[in-house]
């Protein structure tokens, strides 16, 4: 991509930036009054052929201004931005708002920086959780329950917390539970969830059971523990925001990004960023057809080493760029210096360990209320 000069940059920012505010096709006389170009509206209209003819613009009616192509989107957030970026700086009524996302839980504060986002940007946010493939158990713990009823409490390093409610096998006492504990937390914590090997299933099948019957129900009733989802869920905010955008106007546009949204693996696929930090994806330039309408900016966020999740902001090819670059930013920034400080660690910890009490008191609880009813 060639390199304009400093009149063209100019000219070419001030069409994206006017398109973006009002949505509407450019002229060489809006850019004279609006713009602060101290340029005669013949000398910009002659520009803007040029750009047009580089292929930085388009026309979309022979009686209309330009808007910004594809190509001058992307020079615009590659060449422009960040020779501005100071222009889009986020203020501290923002970080205000980002610095009150909860320790306590991963998932919950992506939830709630994809709320921010679609907030303060109003276009549509996507928050992905990692894969369970990629977490590594931190605490493990069985509570009995009345009768035969067992919950196990699953956390991992990441702050997420699983539970899973299950009968012991037939032929395993619950007078060995507290001990298996022990001996499963000594074997699993550090290890993939996911790729337990067969081996630890076997031993810790027979620290569970006395006999050889008995230690393969449960190693089976070990698996369906283990069992965990491959992904996390895809968590959405601001839709509405999204459509209300004059780019959704017609049905068809409405249905096509619903359709979109539908489908969760294509939308992990998109979001998935392939480099650390900031990706914009601008039309034609991602991946799949469905998605070469849309503007799409992601990024993993990471804190104190361990990868949360990934973020992603979907909106009209007619972005505003700078800002959701700068909130991005900002997000990272935040949660950058939270895992540099340990304040996630040590309350993801001990929130997940308090989560353990009780999620067993309440699983107690309902388990008595049954038996109850049944009696």
């Amino acid at each position: 991509m060639e390199l304009l000069n400093e009149r063209q940059e100019a000219i070419l920012r001030a069409v994206v930036e006017l398109h973006v505010r009002f949505a509407e096709p450019v002229g060489s006389r809006t850019i004279a009054k609006l713009a602060g170009i101290p340029l005669s509206p013949a000398t910009i209209r002659n520009e803007m052929a040029d750009l047009e003819e580089m292929g930085y613009l388009e026309q979309p009616h022979t009686s209309a201004g330009r808007i910004p192509s594809e190509k001058g989107y992307r020079y615009y957030v590659d060449h422009i931005l960040p020779a501005v970026e100071e222009a889009f700086s986020v203020d501290e009524g923002v970080l205000e708002r980002l610095l009150r996302l909860p320790y306590e839980e991963a998932e919950r504060a992506l939830r709630e920086a994809a709320e921010v986002l679609a907030a303060l940007t109003d276009y549509a946010v996507v928050a992905l959780g990692p894969d369970v493939d990629e977490a590594k158990l931190y605490h493990l713990e069985f509570i009995p329950l009345e009768g035969n009823r067992i919950v196990a409490i699953l956390v991992t390093e990441d702050g997420r917390v699983f539970h899973r409610t299950s009968l012991l096998p037939e032929g395993v006492p619950r007078d060995v539970v507290e001990d298996f504990v022990r001996t499963a937390a000594r074997h699993l914590r550090g290890k993939d969830l996911r790729h337990v090997p067969p081996a630890i299933y076997a031993e810790l099948a027979e620290a569970l059971a006395r006999n050889a019957e008995a230690r393969e129900r449960a190693a089976e009733f070990l698996r369906r523990i283990f069992d965990l989802p491959s992904a996390s869920p895809v968590h959405l905010e601001g839709t509405t925001r999204l459509l209300a955008h004059p780019e959704f106007r017609s049905v068809e546009a409405v249905r096509e990004f619903l359709g979109l949204i539908e489908r969760e693996e294509l939308l992990r696929s998109l979001l998935e960023p392939p480099a650390p930090g900031i990706v914009v994806r601008i039309g034609g330039e991602n991946e799949f057809r469905e998605a070469r309408r849309y503007a799409i900016v992601s990024a993993a966020l990471v804190e104190g080493g361990t990868r949360l999740g990934t973020i992603g902001v979907i909106g009209p090819v007619r972005m505003e760029y700078g800002r959701v670059l700068a909130l991005l930013n900002t997000l990272l920034g935040f949660f950058f210096e939270r895992g540099r400080e340990g304040e996630a660690g040590l309350e993801t910890r001990a929130k997940a360990e308090g989560d353990v009490r009780h999620l067993a008191a309440r699983e107690s609880s309902e388990g008595e209320s049954e038996a109850q009813r049944a009696r």
